[in-house]
């Protein structure tokens, strides 16, 4: 089964280019890549498409070693993009502990351990002494 372009995706090469009417050349795999690793903006169904199109290279039995090769390496760097935006966006997300199930005193000692963390132990210290004399 041979390529077919995809309408208005990627035009044949032909001529000078050295390329296939039939489907794209390494050179237009490069200039993908180069588009994910940039972000350059396009919508999603272009997107979509372009990769279909990448796919559909991987799956050609006739394909040119080549330019398989460099729409793996498509394949794997937009891969890559998509895990590490994953990677960002968890560490950006904001955490959210909650402690429903902890004791008065595990709370106090949380409460110790975070005030001794950022470096406000001392006053912590004297309010729980003077809460203790029962002076408020």
């Amino acid at each position: 089964m041979s390529i077919q372009p995809h309408p208005g995706l990627c035009p044949p090469v032909r001529g000078d280019f050295g390329g296939s009417p039939n489907y794209t050349s390494p050179t237009d795999q490069r200039l993908v890549r180069r588009a994910i690793n940039e972000r350059w903006p396009v919508s999603d169904r272009i997107r979509q498409r372009v990769m279909d199109h990448t796919e559909d290279i991987l799956d050609d039995k006739e394909a040119d070693p080549h330019l398989k090769m460099s729409a793996c390496r498509t394949v794997m760097q937009a891969d890559a993009l998509n895990l590490k935006e994953k990677e960002i966006k968890a560490r950006l997300a904001p955490k959210v502990i909650v402690h429903t199930q902890l004791t008065t005193q595990e709370l106090e000692d949380r409460i110790r351990e975070l005030s001794n963390d950022l470096g406000i132990a001392a006053p912590v210290a004297a309010l729980e002494a003077k809460y203790a004399q029962g002076v408020k």
